[in-house]
């Protein structure tokens, strides 16, 4: 089965597309700050969103039960997928 889905913006520089079953994050490029989505497969329901204002990089790691976002500003936030809440938010 062939996955389709059209980008309404850009990918961000970095590590800005992850899959992990079910499990898919992406991170596009707005003018002044970045989003990350995440989304389940292969239906691409909406979970989460994340703005970064003023990142131009990001990097993602994704598992089935962690998602990890870091940016150029020194953001980094620990997300917990299976409880669906923050795990860490950090300045680095």
């Amino acid at each position: 089965r062939t996955l389709q889905h059209t980008l309404d913006a850009p990918l961000c520089e970095g590590r800005a597309l992850r899959v992990s079953r079910p499990w898919i994050a992406v991170a596009t490029k707005g003018p002044d700050h970045a989003t990350v989505r995440l989304m389940t497969l292969p239906d691409l329901i909406p979970r989460a969103a994340l703005t970064l204002g003023g990142a131009r990089r990001v990097s993602l790691r994704l598992s089935r039960d962690w998602l990890v976002v870091a940016d150029d500003r020194g953001r980094v936030e620990v997300l917990d997928l299976q409880r669906g809440v923050v795990r860490r938010s950090l300045r680095v």
